[in-house]
């Protein structure tokens, strides 16, 4: 069967990079804060962790914002079968719910905090001055968001599984990147 992967609907080379390189920043993101006890003395402190926590959150909020517009000029290729309306409708807003949360995210980080991103130690992208109420709904909403995500994550990833290893549909080669020769 690997002989008519080629004909299938794949996402553009662009997309497929774009797609894997914010997934590996995206799982650090979320491992740094969590593990930042692990990180600290090979980054320098706590400090250091979020300023790199922060400064990669910036990178993907900017990455996400390409990739939309990517995928408006692209397109998207149907992957799923037509008469799936509902897997359809459920990947859809998945997909929908995850760009939101990787817009969503960055920006709830950066309304919560009182001292602004230190972006990579190299320019400080400075703080708004906001209330204390502002702060903690901003944080709250960076939180559950931030649960959310790894809900939507490891959804998404079980369900690329699942297509590729139990219904055999090379959902999961579209996004894969191939091998030129």
């Amino acid at each position: 069967m690997e002989s008519s992967i080629s004909h299938l609907p794949r996402y553009h080379h662009i997309q497929i990079l774009i797609h894997w390189l914010s997934a590996l920043l995206i799982i650090f993101i979320i491992v740094l804060p969590l593990s930042r006890n692990f990180w600290a003395p090979l980054f320098g402190g706590i400090s250091q962790v979020f300023m790199l926590h922060k400064s990669l959150s910036v990178i993907v909020f900017m990455m996400t914002i390409v990739r939309i517009v990517v995928n408006i000029k692209l397109g998207v290729p149907e992957v799923l079968p037509a008469n799936a309306h509902l897997l359809r409708l459920a990947a859809n807003s998945t997909q929908k719910l995850l760009y939101l949360l990787l817009l969503m995210l960055p920006i709830s980080g950066f309304l919560m905090g009182a001292k602004g991103i230190n972006f990579f130690n190299i320019w400080l992208i400075p703080a708004m001055d906001l209330s204390s109420e502002t702060m903690a709904i901003a944080h709250t909403s960076h939180i559950w968001g931030a649960y959310i995500m790894i809900a939507l994550i490891l959804l998404h990833a079980v369900a690329a599984l699942f297509h590729h290893y139990i219904k055999k549909d090379n959902v999961l080669n579209s996004m894969r990147m191939r091998r030129e020769g």
